[in-house]
Order: structure tokens, then C-alpha cells, then sequence
């Protein structure tokens, strides 16, 4: 009876859950992968012994999935991101009917770590699906969805960046002084110029992404033409341009 009531509930259209996906260049013996081009960042689940899914879980209340994903993954793994750093991918609903939200991450700092009272992390060989349980379905999606991604993304560019970008030291230190409230004085530029000298082009791309908010200026409202109202024509002087005159006056009344 449970589950003929579960069957016929109505689908949650708010997310429940958030996952974050992020990859890493498979090396084997010293050179890429040919089988496997990706590992996987995954965590082992505590309610499926041997089985894995992706940093993440529920939202608490008053939370957004976006905001769920930077937490959980913080909380799962140690890693640090930033809202501006997780990209939509994918959205569907997990074998309890949860609506779950999955971004991939495009720039994160940190070392996994094991944490206390959380699961395992490991990277896994791609595809996920391969290392997980009753969520099979859910995955089967998600990387249909994420190699559709990569196909566009070469299809538009000759080289294409990796999706997740591991920012070394001189790299975070620059998106947090970018985030700092002493950027706009000069010494905070100054510093934020150091940073970004010792940085990869692979971790500018990546930085420059996340901040995209904060460096790109926004248009200026004075920069914006002023559209002058045109004045009415006011001219009576020439009659012959008027319209027929349907005026009460000169006409006889019924008779």
C-alpha cells in the first residue's frame, strides 16, 4: 500500500539534493588513460557498503542546491569551491523520488581529506556508474549529459580547458584576495598581480571564471544614448493638411 501511495504522489518540482561532479586526467604508468580519460571524485555511501555516489546530500532548510553543493562537498571531502565555481548539469530524481541537482565543479582548491563521520572519498575511473548502486539510473543521465557538454565545447573550440580545474596555492590566494574587501585599494591589486603571475593558464581560465562577476565591469548607465523626444507638430498654418472637420458648428440640427 506505501508504495502504491508513493507511486502515485505527485513528483517534487524543488530540488532536494545536490551533488557535485568533479574530474581529473586518468594517468596510468606515467601516461593518459586510453580506456578511462577521466577519474572521479566519489564518496562511499553509508547506507550501500562497497558502493560510491558523488560529494553531496540533502538541503537544509532555507537552502539553495547551489549553496547545498559548496557545504556538502566541503563537508564530505574537504575541498573548497564557491557558488560562482558549479555549473548546472544535470537534474532528475533518485530512486526515492528526490529531485537532485548535479553541478559540475569548475574550479576547487584543497586536498581531499577523510572526514569525520563522512564516508570514504576516492577517485574512481570514469563513468561513475560504474561504482554505484540503486542510483545507476540517475548516473546513466548525468554522463550523457556531461560528454554532450564536452563534445560542444571542442566542437566550439580547437582546445578545449579541462571541466575541473585544481587551483594550486598562488591561485587560491588570488581568487580570495579578487573576494577580499581590500581589492579596490591598491596594495589589494598589487597583490592580486603577484598572485596571478605565478599561476598556470589552465588556473587563470579557471579563476577567471569563477570571478567573472567581480572582474568584468558592468556597463555604466551614463554610457547609455539618450533618445530625445521628438516635439509635437504644432504648425495650423496650413489648413489644406488638416483632416475633415467634424465640428458641431455650421451644421443644422435634425429637421
Amino acid at each position: 500500500m506505501a508504495d502504491l501511495e508513493l507511486a502515485g504522489a505527485p513528483f517534487p518540482t524543488m530540488p532536494g539534493a545536490a551533488l557535485v561532479l568533479i574530474t581529473r586526467d586518468r594517468i596510468v604508468d606515467g601516461h593518459p588513460d586510453t580506456v578511462s580519460p577521466f577519474d572521479v571524485l566519489m564518496v562511499e555511501r553509508k547506507d550501500e557498503p562497497g558502493k560510491f555516489g558523488l560529494p553531496g546530500g540533502k538541503l537544509e532548510q532555507e537552502e539553495s542546491s547551489v549553496e547545498a553543493a559548496v557545504r556538502e562537498l566541503a563537508e564530505e571531502t574537504g575541498i573548497v569551491t564557491w557558488e560562482s565555481a558549479l555549473i548546472p548539469i544535470y537534474s532528475g530524481f533518485s530512486a526515492r523520488g528526490r529531485l537532485v541537482d548535479t553541478y559540475i565543479c569548475r574550479a576547487y582548491a584543497g586536498k581531499v581529506t577523510l572526514m569525520a563521520f563522512e564516508g570514504v572519498p576516492e577517485w574512481k575511473p570514469w563513468p561513475p556508474s560504474n561504482h554505484v548502486g540503486v542510483l545507476k539510473g540517475y548516473y546513466r543521465g548525468l554522463e550523457m549529459n556531461f560528454e554532450l557538454r564536452r563534445r560542444l565545447y571542442k566542437e566550439a573550440r580547437a582546445e578545449s580547458p579541462p571541466p575541473c580545474q585544481h587551483l594550486s596555492k598562488p591561485a587560491l590566494n588570488y581568487v580570495l584576495e579578487v573576494m577580499g574587501p581590500d581589492y579596490a585599494t591598491v596594495e589589494g591589486k598589487k597583490n592580486a598581480s603577484a598572485f596571478h603571475a605565478n599561476m598556470s593558464e589552465e588556473e587563470k581560465q579557471a579563476a577567471a571564471f569563477v570571478l567573472r562577476e567581480i572582474l568584468v565591469p558592468k556597463p555604466s548607465t551614463s554610457l547609455v544614448p539618450r533618445v530625445e523626444k521628438e516635439p509635437e507638430d504644432t504648425d495650423d498654418s496650413d489648413d489644406a493638411d488638416k483632416g475633415p472637420d467634424f465640428s458641431d458648428e455650421g451644421r443644422e440640427g435634425p429637421g
